[in-house]
């Protein structure tokens, strides 16, 4: 069962994103979505806009990176096919939380 989490951005918009499992990278979601990698629940230390979650992460370093420097402990997507929305919505979020690995 995926872990549910709720994250408000600057503008106080609520955003519902799901925990998923790191061990399989071929299951995560092919499509675009909004993208917190987690040291605990509430501190996202990475926010994204990908245009495919999977491709994120199987392309790139940033979940061991994140790991390894920070001490990332979870993964959380809201996945979306609207671009749009996954760019703003991102944005929005990384100005609240002003994540470690973004600046």
């Amino acid at each position: 069962m995926e872990k549910a989490v709720n994250y408000q951005g600057l503008n106080g918009e609520d955003h519902r994103f799901a925990q998923v499992d790191m061990t399989n990278l071929k299951a995560l979601p092919q499509r675009g979505g909004v993208v917190i990698i987690a040291k605990d629940e509430p501190e996202p230390i990475y926010i994204a806009d990908a245009t495919s979650v999977r491709d994120l992460f199987m392309r790139t370093d940033i979940w061991r990176r994140a790991q390894r420097e920070y001490g990332a402990a979870g993964v959380y997507v809201s996945a979306s096919g609207n671009s749009e929305w996954c760019t703003s919505a991102a944005r929005n979020l990384r100005e609240r939380y002003r994540p470690k690995m973004n600046r």
